[in-house]
């Protein structure tokens, strides 16, 4: 004779949502648009000469230029290999996008208040806008089950 055992869910524990969020799908698309344009911005101005350069860049082509392209076009491909493992869960994925955001908000930041790049004010609002929507508890129930 074999017994059966039936476990029955806890009711106390929250709900996790079987389909992702629309938080999830708008910063998704963010994150993608976002650092999609980081990697073709930073190939293109660290190869070509630009008039509103700051006089501290390094020069189009340069070692220094070279090593800020393959830091920043790391740092951007790192989010992008993210984004579908928001959609599987992946806690490392979430807390691995909200840490590049962070980088680039401190970027932006500095090209922005340190250097005067006025375009650099967009990137940082798009990066809050993503963080706070990957902050939502929506989201943090759907990736971590919070």
């Amino acid at each position: 004779m074999t017994s059966r055992t039936t476990v029955l869910p806890d009711a106390s524990a929250p709900a996790v949502p079987a389909r992702p969020p629309w938080a999830l799908h708008l910063a998704a698309l963010l994150l993608a648009a976002l650092n999609l344009m980081t990697c073709v911005g930073a190939v293109y101005f660290g190869t070509h000469p630009d008039p509103t350069r700051p006089a501290g860049a390094p020069e189009p082509g340069s070692w220094q230029a070279w090593a800020l392209i393959i830091t920043i076009v790391a740092y951007a491909l790192t989010a992008l290999v993210c984004v579908p493992g928001l959609y599987r869960r992946s806690t490392t994925a979430w807390a691995v996008v909200l840490g590049v955001l962070a980088a680039h908000v401190l970027f932006g930041l500095l090209k922005y208040l340190g250097l005067g790049e006025d375009a650099a004010g967009i990137f940082v609002l798009v990066d809050v806008a993503v963080a706070t929507l990957l902050l939502t508890p929506a989201v943090r129930r759907y990736v971590g089950g919070r």
